[in-house]
């Protein structure tokens, strides 16, 4: 990941507004456990991702857990996921 990529991802979840920031997505996953799986795959892709809770209005069966990441790495990130064997239940952001 280049230096902007991470610094842009630090600001925008600074903010606790990432959902809203241009530039960075989140993979929804449900529960703190898979967020964390997702963190370490991603990890060893060397896709450096940061794990947050998703408020209630961001999720559709109260809060949820996610990973935040530069939506420039989508494609990657979904790919990784599914190789991974962990299930999203909704990408957000862009």
């Amino acid at each position: 990941m280049q230096k902007h990529d991470r610094n842009q991802l630090q600001r925008a979840t600074d903010t606790n507004s990432y959902l809203l920031r241009d530039g960075v997505c989140t993979a929804v996953m449900g529960s703190m456990t898979n967020a964390l799986q997702a963190q370490k795959a991603l990890a060893n892709a060397a896709i450096y991702v940061s794990v947050r809770k998703v408020s209630a209005s961001g999720s559709t069966n109260g809060c949820s857990y996610g990973v935040s990441y530069p939506c420039g790495a989508e494609s990657n990130v979904r790919a990784v996921l599914t190789s991974a064997g962990l299930s999203v239940k909704k990408y957000m952001g862009g």
